[in-house]
């Protein structure tokens, strides 16, 4: 069946009509964990309870999505170390838990893919969380490009999501020129100092911007409003433990002149 033109406008300002309708296609059911939020134009879901075969319609909605406001997506699944040893329940071995879906390469690298679509087209879209997700490079190269392109972002999280230094650097280059972001969490991503020193030249970039408009606003005898500058407000940089001594000292050679950053060091 081939969309018309005023079917995937429409689409792409109800995503729940055009999740519904991509289900009714595919021939299963939407899923509540995706829809219950929606009435506040929010999917926030525990994705390691999505089916693989129910990953389509969501990825194909959000893609051309310019209606959410919220896309949170978090996985709780942690890997069990292997003891050795068998448990007995009535005499019968325990299965392992089913890895799910969203752990495997594939499918997050669909998502990233609708995610950057996504941050392409949307005129609303303010907060993106990812939790706990293996994001791979490839991954992050998709979001990066979306990231870049996007004016409406104002909270991004990769919480847990183990990107690492290399992952970073490639997300840093992205949301450098992108001032409507204000907060960004990297708890648990495994940063070196390397890292550190990655974010204290973000950090240290958009301050040399900042400082230029404000000495702008300062001519002519105003007084520039700093609260009312766009750009980083909150960093969030919890159980990254192998940041050390080195990447602190970055860290805090960067706010140390720093006017805008509200919530420095958490």
């Amino acid at each position: 069946m081939i969309e018309t033109v005023r079917q995937r406008q429409q689409n792409a300002v109800d995503f729940k009509s055009c999740y519904e309708n991509l289900c009714a296609l595919q021939g299963c059911c939407p899923l509540s964990v995706v829809t219950a939020n929606l009435g506040d134009e929010t999917v926030d879901c525990n994705a390691d309870r999505i089916p693989l075969q129910d990953w389509n319609p969501i990825l194909n909605a959000t893609r051309i999505n310019k209606h959410l406001k919220v896309i949170a997506l978090r996985s709780y699944w942690q890997e069990k170390v292997n003891t050795g040893q068998s448990e007995f329940v009535s005499g019968l071995t325990t299965c392992r838990k089913k890895t799910p879906p969203i752990r495997s390469k594939d499918v997050t690298y669909k998502l990233c893919r609708a995610i950057k679509d996504c941050l392409g087209v949307t005129e609303q879209l303010e907060v993106l969380i990812l939790q706990n997700i293996p994001l791979r490079s490839r991954d992050l190269n998709y979001l990066s490009k979306g990231l870049s392109r996007n004016k409406t972002l104002k909270h991004l999280s990769f919480e847990n999501c183990q990107i690492g230094d290399n992952g970073f650097e490639v997300i840093s280059s992205a949301i450098r020129n992108c001032y409507s972001l204000q907060s960004l969490n990297l708890t648990g991503c495994c940063l070196t100092w390397r890292g550190a020193e990655m974010l204290a030249n973000l950090i240290k970039y958009q301050a040399t911007k900042k400082h230029s408009l404000a000495w702008q606003d300062s001519l002519r005898y105003r007084v520039p409003d700093l609260d009312r500058m766009s750009g980083l407000r909150r960093i969030t940089v919890c159980k990254n433990s192998l940041l050390g001594d080195k990447g602190v000292e970055a860290l805090a050679e960067a706010l140390k002149d720093d006017l805008w950053l509200k919530g420095k060091l958490k």
